[in-house]
């Protein structure tokens, strides 16, 4: 009986220290889900607007479609439809992950802060019509931070 008890004992210290763990997970989870809604009520509007003010520049598109959601996922409204990216051609998804990395910087860091832009070729895809536009429109965003712009092609030089 003895080892019995001993057996229970050391079960049941099991089982505190696993309930213990349990409430901390759950009480990690719900503080996890919180920042994630407070990062995405503080930032998402500014970010979905400065995404569309770059994304539209360049396409010519109505910003309204625009969807995102609180993982950074981007979605168009076509037709009363949500499409994904991947719905979208190679160089319209460049154009809009462009876009997104400039809406990104745009919202999260201060004039003061003007981190440097790296764009390794980012519209390698596009077709001249989209290209000028696009190349104007780093042209516009260098003149806000240092961008770093590097390309295969020379017609697609700045």
């Amino acid at each position: 009986i003895p080892i019995i008890e001993q057996e229970i004992e050391e079960i049941s210290e099991k089982v505190r220290v696993a309930q213990e763990e349990f409430t901390t997970v759950i009480k990690t989870m719900e503080y996890l889900e919180k920042a994630k809604n407070s990062l995405a009520s503080r930032y998402l509007g500014a970010i979905k607007e400065n995404f569309a003010d770059v994304f539209c520049k360049i396409t010519n598109s109505e910003s309204d479609a625009v969807k995102l959601d609180a993982k950074l996922a981007l979605k168009f409204e076509i037709d009363g439809t949500l499409r994904d990216m991947q719905y979208f051609s190679r160089g319209t998804r460049d154009i809009m992950d462009f876009a997104l990395r400039i809406a990104l910087i745009k919202t999260l860091f201060s004039k003061q802060e003007c981190p440097f832009i790296l764009l390794d070729d980012p519209f390698a895809s596009l077709d001249e019509k989209h290209l000028d536009i696009a190349k104007k429109c780093v042209r516009d965003v260098a003149g806000e931070y240092q961008v770093i712009y590097t390309v295969c092609n020379k017609d697609r030089e700045i």
